[in-house]
């Protein structure tokens, strides 16, 4: 069977990977582009992967409606883990081996949960069974948050965090965050993305519920509040706040129109 990777052959990468990553510039994913790469399996792991989502069962929110799985990202384009949590419409280029095709007709949707250490740039490895290696045309679109009064909103949830220290992740999002500051004891504290996902502050006795400023990959920045809850709740468990990014109009399935109309020259790297 051809893989982008084994489970243990990622492990034994994934440190040193992530290290390097944090110090190096990633190309990035930028919507309204179409990339090209190769599409292989690893197995179905319900969005459990370098983007930590397994823990505060992020796979389970409204943000996966109607995708057909998580999908590990290469290392080119994973950066510092800015694409986690991204979704993604793609379908196969009719190139490739090995028994299981990923198809060419139609349109599939999924969700970045996780980093292939070895793929190359535009290359994406699907958390799910199959075989082969197999060329793809991929795009960033909006997640489906949808538009229940609660549950569209942003999705907070912390890992071994207390009042001096935090480790919050932010889930449930239309498009990824760019950038988050939290409002401290001395006023608004930029926090630091690290390479799992999260987002770190270290500035002093937290209180909750806390106003957040959250920036999209788009730009777009929204104020929101991170409930008690969120923070008071066992680890992971978290809570719903009160925002969400934009619905972008003017990008919305442009990308993936392109995909399913098959246009050659909008395939770009």
């Amino acid at each position: 069977m051809l893989h982008c990777r084994s489970s243990s052959k990622a492990q034994l990468h994934l440190a040193v990977v992530l290290s390097a990553l944090a110090t190096s510039a990633a190309d990035g994913v930028q919507y309204g582009h179409v990339y090209t790469g190769d599409g292989t399996y690893y197995g179905d792991f319900h969005g459990a992967g370098a983007c930590s989502f397994e823990y505060g069962k992020a796979y389970t929110r409204p943000w996966t409606r109607g995708l057909a799985r998580g999908v590990a990202m290469n290392a080119p384009q994973y950066g510092g883990s800015e694409p986690c949590g991204m979704c993604v419409a793609y379908r196969g280029t009719g190139q490739g081996a090995g028994a299981d095709p990923v198809p060419v007709d139609g349109l599939q949707y999924a969700l970045v949960t996780d980093l292939c250490p070895e793929c190359a740039h535009g290359a994406l490895d699907q958390a799910s069974f199959g075989d082969g290696r197999w060329g793809i045309a991929w795009t960033p679109v909006q997640c489906p948050v949808g538009t229940g009064q609660d549950t569209s909103h942003f999705f907070y949830s912390f890992q071994g965090s207390n009042p001096w220290y935090l480790k919050l992740q932010i889930a449930n999002t239309r498009v990824p965050v760019r950038a988050a500051s939290i409002m401290g004891p001395k006023g608004w504290e930029a926090m630091q993305r690290s390479t799992d996902n999260y987002f770190l502050a270290r500035g002093g006795v937290y209180q909750f519920p806390t106003a957040i400023r959250l920036t999209s990959i788009l730009g777009d920045t929204v104020t929101d509040s991170v409930p008690a809850a969120a923070f008071t709740s066992a680890d992971h468990s978290g809570a719903f706040g009160g925002a969400q990014f934009p619905f972008n109009r003017t990008l919305s399935e442009v990308g993936a129109l392109r995909l399913a109309a098959g246009v050659k020259g909008a395939l770009s790297k």
